[in-house]
């Protein structure tokens, strides 16, 4: 298994977020995922229920995040067949990957992110979605070629962090590709490096 973490340029990207949304995202954020788990579940849902209606098919973060990923890919050597998405919130660039030929598999914890990923897969090529777990993934052991995300690892801390990389790790066939995408490094730790 190789690890990477893909550098992402610092972009700025606007969400339209309700107030409410707005301030149980900060509250969360605030009190570090201290909130019982239920808290952080509905924090998470009345996000992507709130992205529903702003959400572009296709953005400059889209295009940016999809190049890092396949120059990655290509960097090392990667010809994957099967790839998953973990925490996929929009999809968007699952969905370009499947448009090009790839077996897409896209979890996530809250039906509002799947079905916002759903809804922006104008090809209908978007992939197997499933709503679930990172840390439970159900999915069998090394099944994928590439298990990647963006965006998502940054919201854990240390301890979470791991066991969400472990899982990842687990779903991917010997050789397999890992790859994060974290723009705010300096709330990610060095958990993957201990793997």
């Amino acid at each position: 298994m190789r690890y990477l973490r893909a550098p992402l340029a610092a972009v700025a990207e606007t969400h339209v977020l309700t107030s409410q949304a707005l301030a149980l995202m900060l509250a969360t954020v605030k009190n570090g995922y201290d909130a019982p788990a239920g808290e952080v579940f509905e924090l998470w849902a009345a996000y992507w229920q709130a992205q529903l209606d702003h959400t572009p098919p296709w953005d400059f973060m889209c295009e940016t995040i999809w190049h890092a990923l396949r120059e990655t890919l290509a960097a090392h050597g990667a010809q994957p067949r099967r790839l998953l998405e973990a925490g996929c919130g929009t999809g968007r660039v699952s969905h370009r990957l499947a448009a090009e030929g790839l077996e897409a598999h896209l979890i996530d914890i809250t039906p509002e992110a799947l079905r916002l990923s759903r809804s922006l897969d104008s090809g209908g090529q978007g992939g197997h979605y499933v709503r679930g777990s990172c840390f439970q993934m159900p999915y069998a052991t090394g099944v994928f070629d590439v298990t990647w995300n963006e965006g998502v690892l940054e919201h854990f801390e240390a301890g979470p962090q791991r066991r969400f990389l472990t899982e990842m790790v687990r779903t991917l066939r010997p050789g397999g590709l890992l790859v994060t995408m974290n723009p705010c490094l300096l709330y990610t730790s060095d958990a993957a490096d201990e793997l």
